[in-house]
Parts: structure tokens; C-alpha cells; sequence
């Protein structure tokens, strides 16, 4: 994507841009989406107010906006680490270079595959499972109807994992060692071996990748964690590091203290508020503490007490 020097992007680049809207946006959203796009391209502590007359979907062009930001974001930081510093190798021949750049490329498609791959799995059994459970209502609405006699009731989404056992020097071990230190040395070394003790998941990294895999809402994610029998409001914590998007009320927000408790750090983070005009009352809620009558009473005798005491 193009970018002059200040980082901005150009106003070609801005046209061009495909904000993936879910329907065709009027001329109002575009400009909301652009500005948007334009304060989270800026960075650098960057605060954009925005504001659109009521009924103009200011929340849909929000989210359409920030998420094609993330995006675009990502694929550069991914393109970023594909680079390498050629001044380091300048001893070494261009094929070389190319190789490792190769390498390296192949090395985070893999992985990115990989993962993708095991949220497939995920979705896939997700799927079935609910078509499972599509049968057996209708099988309690029609006792005649014939179906599946094997109760999967507690069959739960990861239970089949497979893990490749790799070998200790990986597909490295066809080059010579001053080529494996140069290959180490740009981050294409072999890959670790496999804890044994660590094959298989536990319930609560069961639980974060359901969560990350599937989107599900809270009553999904309290069936989720009723079948793994753990936590669901103290495991979906654990999905917190590998989100790309948290969604949480102001309370939680605003109280470092709850932040700190759910590990969320705002710092190199973009915070996006939608409904902003709330954003005051939030704060005041956040800060006010009821007292009662009788609550008052005790801390006057209290304070009267530390008074004549001193």
C-alpha cells in the first residue's frame, strides 16, 4: 500500500481502498471510514473525535474502518519481516540472500497455515456438533424418527489432535554448518523439538482456541466451558494474548485495575470508543462510591473517636 514520507497515505491510495462494507455505503460512511483509517494510520498517540449525524451507521463504518486498518497493518508488518538487511551479508552471494528470504517466507506461510488449519478443524467439529444437536431436538419432537443410537453428547472439539514428530535438525541438516549459522543467524534455524509433556492441550487452551476459532457468544462460551468443566469467565483469559479485537464496558476499561487483572495493556494498543458522549458518565460512575446512612453514622463516631484520641 502506498504511503508518502509522513506516513499518511496519498489520496490515491485512499480511494482505492476497500473498506469491505457489508453493503454499498453512502457517501457519509465513506468519508467517516476515511477519517477513521486516516487517525489510525497517523499513530504516534494520535486522537481523533469523530462525530455523524444520528442513523448514518456510525458504528458499522467504525468497525469496517478499524478492521481494514488492522489488516493492511498486519500484512505490512508481515511483508516488514521478510526484509533483510543486506549491508549484513554483503560477503555473502545474492543467492544466497534469495534462499533465505525464500526460507523465510515459506517459514511464516507454514506457520500461518498451520494455524489456520487447526481453526478449520475447530469450525469444522464446531459445525458437526451442532448439526448433532439439530438430530437428537428433532428426535425429542419425533420419537419415530430413526437416527443416531451413539450418544456424543460429550464429545468436545479438540479431542483428536496430531502432532508430527520433526526431526532434531529439521530440514537443515542437508546444509553445512557455516550454512546453518548464517541461516540461524536471520531466524531460520531448525525448529525446537516437542515437549512430549506438552502434546496435548489442556482444557483451558481447548477453550481459547474454541474461543478464538468460533466467536462465540456468552451463553456459547458458558456451554463451552460447562463440557470442558473449567471457567469460562476465568479461561476466555486466556484467548486475551492471541486477540487481534477486545470488546469490553467502559468499567473495565477504565479501572487499570481491571485491566491489570485481565492482563490488557493499553500502551501500543488502539483504543476505540463507539458512543463517546457516554464516555463522561462512565467516568464519573467509575469514581463514585455510595454511602449509606448508616455507613455515614460509623464514620463519624470513627473519626470522632481518632480525634479525642489524639
Amino acid at each position: 500500500m502506498a504511503t508518502n514520507i509522513s506516513g499518511e497515505l496519498s489520496e490515491t491510495s485512499k480511494d482505492a481502498l476497500k473498506f469491505h462494507h457489508p453493503y454499498t455505503p453512502y457517501d457519509v460512511q465513506l468519508e467517516f471510514m476515511k477519517a477513521t483509517y486516516d487517525v489510525l494510520q497517523e499513530g504516534n498517540g494520535q486522537v481523533g473525535i469523530l462525530e455523524s449525524p444520528t442513523g448514518t451507521g456510525k458504528s458499522l463504518s467504525l468497525i469496517c474502518a478499524a478492521v481494514t486498518w488492522l489488516r493492511n497493518q498486519k500484512r505490512g508488518q508481515f511483508e516488514e519481516s521478510l526484509q533483510v538487511d543486506r549491508d549484513q551479508f554483503k560477503n555473502e552471494p545474492d543467492w544466497m540472500i534469495d534462499q533465505m528470504l525464500r526460507r523465510k517466507r515459506d517459514d511464516l506461510v507454514r506457520r500461518w497455515e498451520e494455524r489456520e488449519g487447526r481453526l478449520t478443524k475447530i469450525r469444522m467439529k464446531e459445525k458437526s456438533m451442532e448439526q448433532r444437536a439439530a438430530i437428537k431436538r428433532r428426535r425429542l419432537e419425533n420419537p419415530n424418527m430413526k437416527g443416531l443410537d451413539k450418544d456424543e453428547e460429550d464429545e468436545f472439539l479438540l479431542d483428536n489432535w496430531n502432532s508430527q514428530d520433526v526431526d532434531e535438525n529439521g530440514s537443515l541438516a542437508t546444509f553445512s554448518k557455516e550454512t546453518q549459522a548464517l541461516l540461524e543467524k536471520v531466524g531460520l534455524g531448525a525448529p525446537k523439538s516437542q515437549d512430549p509433556d506438552d502434546s496435548e492441550p489442556d482444557d483451558e487452551i481447548k477453550f481459547r482456541d474454541t474461543a478464538l476459532a468460533t466467536l462465540p457468544d456468552i451463553e456459547d462460551m458458558h456451554q463451552v466451558g460447562k463440557t470442558l468443566q473449567v471457567c469460562p469467565y476465568y479461561a476466555s483469559r486466556t484467548a486475551i494474548p492471541g486477540a487481534e479485537i477486545i470488546t469490553l464496558p467502559y468499567p473495565l476499561l477504565l479501572q487499570k485495575s481491571a485491566r491489570d487483572a485481565l492482563g490488557i495493556k493499553l500502551e501500543g494498543n488502539v483504543v476505540i470508543i463507539d458512543e463517546a458522549h457516554n464516555i463522561m458518565d462512565a467516568v464519573a460512575n467509575v469514581a463514585i462510591m455510595v454511602l449509606s446512612i448508616p455507613m455515614l453514622y460509623w464514620k463519624r463516631k470513627a473519626l470522632i473517636k481518632l480525634i479525642c484520641s489524639n
